[in-house]
């Protein structure tokens, strides 16, 4: 009888072993199973925020269209465009006359030089522009007699003739710089000249500006010196054989 309760007994802790550890197992296995789930979940919500994301950023990044712009019609346009061509003509036709002339002779002139301000005489010049692109000029009162400027009699001093060299400006017209020396006040004095042609090259204005630069030593070429003269205009007449 008590063998009987014994077996019965150990059968009963047996089961209930088996049952423990069966529960315990499946306790076990949906746990994990759960815990993965959820983080595949985590993973599956990560990779959607990231892309979330990257969206955002490249929208953020992304070049806004550009405004329309106001565009004239194309018939102002083709207008424009005409009259830009008709003066790119003009003045590269100025430019070839004096290109022509100049390369072939170079040109002289007999100058009047002129008080800005009253157009009082105040000398004349010869004023050669040379085909190799050199000036040369002589002056009336180089060691000659006085001359009347601004109303009053100037005694002249004595200085050497000028020369130089020259460019091309504007519009078929021309820039030079000459140089000459004074030797009665030790002065070296620069000239600047403008100067515009006729159609016909026969008749030349323009302006000469005086620089003076105190000693023989002085460079009259840099932005020194000073200006006790200021500016004169001039006009001249092609010198013809």
């Amino acid at each position: 009888m008590q063998r009987s309760a014994l077996d019965l007994a150990t059968m009963l802790v047996a089961d209930t072993t088996e049952v423990s550890g069966r529960v315990t197992a499946d306790s076990i296995k949906h746990g994990l199973y759960a815990k993965r789930q959820s983080s595949l979940w985590r993973i599956y919500g990560l990779a959607i925020f990231g892309a979330v994301v990257s969206v955002g950023v490249l929208a953020a990044l992304a070049p806004m269209p550009a405004h329309a712009q106001a565009v004239p019609p194309p018939s102002a346009i083709a207008v424009l465009q005409q009259q830009v061509a008709a003066l790119q003509s003009q003045v590269q036709a100025l430019q070839n006359q004096v290109n022509t002339l100049l390369s072939n002779n170079g040109l002289s002139y007999l100058v009047t030089i002129t008080d800005p301000s009253t157009g009082a005489f105040v000398a004349r010049s010869m004023l050669t522009f040379h085909a190799d692109h050199t000036v040369s000029a002589i002056l009336t009162g180089q060691g000659g007699p006085t001359v009347d400027f601004q109303g009053q009699k100037i005694t002249s001093s004595f200085f050497s003739s000028q020369l130089g060299s020259w460019k091309f400006g504007n519009a078929g017209g021309l820039v030079a710089r000459t140089i000459f020396f004074d030797f009665t006040n030790v002065i070296i004095d620069r000239l600047d000249y403008t100067a515009t042609f006729a159609s016909n090259r026969t008749q030349v204005t323009g302006t000469i500006t005086i620089t003076d630069f105190l000693g023989f030593t002085a460079d009259p070429l840099d932005g020194g010196g000073f200006q006790p003269f200021g500016v004169f205009n001039f006009t001249g007449t092609l010198v013809t054989p």
